[in-house]
């Protein structure tokens, strides 16, 4: 069973985004907002398959090695974008865990918005 981390949730809201936790649980659902007025991303751990997911028209960017190599195609994907990252959870339970969480945050960041500025530049 895979979920989002809580440390993710953590960082997020060190980071000024208002993240609220609507269910608790091994997978719980978290809405998260980068501006009060503005209405929630749901972020749970799900397959790119998950009845919540959509069915076409949607971007899908792969930030897992395993992940890419396990979905070389993903139905209904207008794009695949590869862009894969180390994930943070070596750091689970070491004195840098915050630190490296929260590093990682900025690098994907910084990499989505250079990603989502080259999309924006196709419509």
């Amino acid at each position: 069973m895979t979920r989002l981390h809580s440390q993710v949730a953590n960082t997020l809201k060190e980071q000024g985004f208002i993240v609220s936790q609507l269910s608790e649980g091994e997978n719980p659902i978290y809405a998260i907002k980068y501006r009060e007025k503005e209405l929630p991303i749901i972020c749970f751990s799900k397959l790119y398959n998950d009845v919540f997911n959509p069915e076409s028209g949607f971007g899908a960017i792969m930030t897992c090695d395993s992940a890419n190599e396990q979905c070389p195609v993903v139905s209904g994907a207008n794009e695949r974008i590869t862009v894969t990252y180390q994930d943070p959870k070596i750091a689970d339970g070491t004195s840098e865990m915050k630190e490296i969480y929260f590093n990682k945050s900025l690098e994907i960041a910084g990499d989505m918005y250079y990603v989502f500025s080259k999309i924006a530049r196709l419509f």
